[in-house]
């Protein structure tokens, strides 16, 4: 166990927060939030197609089924790690190990399943060609095995920021991302589009041997792949779960809207791939260093000094940070023509494709203040271990973005798209800070270790 002067340093100090998170978001703003700046490179290079279209479907698939469960294990990791590591060190690698092993063996099943799948659900459901189909399948196969390596790099990941090495899983993704926008540079004139999905799996393949290198350097591991702490693995497993299948369900927005985005005009899930990938760059902004940083933070904060302080500092930050978002986004909507100019203008894309672009993301804009208190409120009930909460919140979700697709997109077209995105995210944001007001944890600091359970 660590000693009362080690405990006494996980307590939450804003000096130490405003620290890790200039130091994560100044290496991570090129690499997470640079990922965001893909779908612009290949709007440039490869203008708004057919072929585009396919692309994006395969990565909004990649997102569904990588992405978000990634990021969901990530993020699980950190409140488990850090009550190991306080109360059990010894119990820790086997652990670590034997997530490792459950999660890689799961994205392998779930990539079998997919692949099967695919091809008659994308003829049944898009409005894609029977070759763009069969080129949407093929980038599938492609991208297949980056995200058996997302799977064990996220792992790796939520037990760095767990010990506070924050700037190792920033400067990994640095890394991927950096490989696929060489490989988008160097290959398209051979491989068009595929040189994407080639750029991923390089990419993936980088990070994974970065990040185990520097725990490794840092004295942690060895991690055995054995399901040996049994008990421990599935109270994990039951904890994540909700968790896994809730950001699952919550990923599904992007790929719906292109789902329903296919049945236009070619060209138009790219449209709708450049707004709406627009709107999301401050969540990567935000993921990529403060929400990181907040979250092993809040987590070593519930542990040491209870949940009265825990909650105080949620509610501070989500009125803080609401009110600056709020600021920034009636800023970004007077040059939002200018600024998708800027992005985008350099390429192939055509100049009613940029317009349309620009209308689309001034409705996207709407939603921005809520998708940022939503991301924080996520965190907050992490910290609590309510991922049930989060389970029920992407249902919500996804059941107002239908409603409001079907209500609006037959009406307003594209438009109709992002303003049900707008729905979404205001009633995601809201139930999860009325569920966060009615729930209640267990107080510290330092609670027993029973509910992690021995074998």
């Amino acid at each position: 166990m660590l000693t009362k002067t080690e405990i006494a340093a996980t307590t939450l100090g804003p000096s130490r927060i405003a620290r890790d998170t200039l130091v994560t978001t100044s290496l991570g703003v090129v690499g997470r939030s640079a990922n965001l700046l893909i779908p612009f490179l290949v709007g440039g290079i490869l203008g708004a197609t057919g072929e585009t279209d396919s692309l994006f479907i395969a990565l909004g698939i990649l997102v569904l089924f990588a992405g978000v469960f990634t990021w969901a294990i990530e993020a699980v990791m950190v409140p488990y790690v850090v009550k190991l590591r306080l109360a059990e060190p010894n119990r820790l690698p086997t652990f670590i190990g034997g997530v490792m092993l459950l999660m890689g063996a799961g994205m392998l099943t779930i990539e079998l399943v997919l692949l099967a799948v695919a091809k008659p659900l994308l003829l049944t459901l898009t409005g894609l060609s029977v070759e763009r189909v069969h080129t949407v399948c093929l980038l599938l196969v492609e991208l297949s095995p980056a995200l058996v390596l997302m799977m064990l790099s996220s792992v790796l990941s939520g037990v760095l920021n767990a010990y506070r090495i924050f700037w190792a899983p920033a400067i990994s993704t640095t890394v991927s991302v950096l490989t696929v926008i060489s490989t988008l540079l160097l290959g398209f004139e051979c491989f068009g589009v595929h040189a994407v999905a080639l750029g991923y799996v390089g990419g993936e393949l980088g990070r994974l041997l970065l990040l185990w290198i520097v725990l490794r350097r840092n004295d942690v591991g060895p991690f055995p792949f054995t399901l040996a702490e049994r008990r421990l693995l599935r109270e994990f497993i039951n904890l994540s779960s909700f968790m896994i299948v809730g950001m699952a369900v919550a990923g599904l927005p992007p790929l719906i809207n292109r789902v329903i985005a296919s049945h236009w005009a070619p060209g138009s899930v790219s449209v709708v791939e450049y707004a709406e990938k627009l709107f999301y760059v401050p969540q990567g902004l935000l993921n990529s260093g403060f929400l990181t940083v907040l979250l092993s933070y809040w987590s070593h904060g519930f542990e040491t000094q209870g949940e009265r302080q825990f909650r105080s500092a949620v509610y501070t930050t989500v009125l803080l940070l609401g009110a600056g978002i709020l600021l920034a986004s009636l800023l970004v909507y007077r040059f939002r023509y200018s600024l998708v100019a800027l992005i985008l203008g350099w390429g192939k894309i055509s100049k009613a494709s940029l317009m349309e672009v620009a209308a689309l993301y001034g409705v996207y804009l709407l939603g921005l203040v809520p998708n940022a208190v939503g991301l924080v409120l996520v965190r907050a009930h992490l910290v609590l271990k309510n991922t049930r909460v989060l389970f029920e919140t992407a249902v919500v979700g996804v059941a107002v973005l239908l409603l409001f697709n079907a209500w609006l997109a037959p009406r307003f077209g594209l438009r109709g798209i992002a303003l049900a995105v707008v729905a979404s995210q205001t009633a995601y944001c809201i139930y999860l800070f009325e569920r966060l007001r009615s729930s209640s944890g267990s107080s510290g600091p330092l609670r027993p270790m029973a509910m992690l359970g021995r074998d």
